[in-house]
């Protein structure tokens, strides 16, 4: 389940949570 959250955060602002 945290994969799938990750993954529909990183598509919306994938730049955003590899900065942080």
């Amino acid at each position: 389940m945290k994969t799938k959250k990750f993954c529909l955060t990183e598509a919306q602002m994938p730049t955003q949570w590899y900065n942080i």
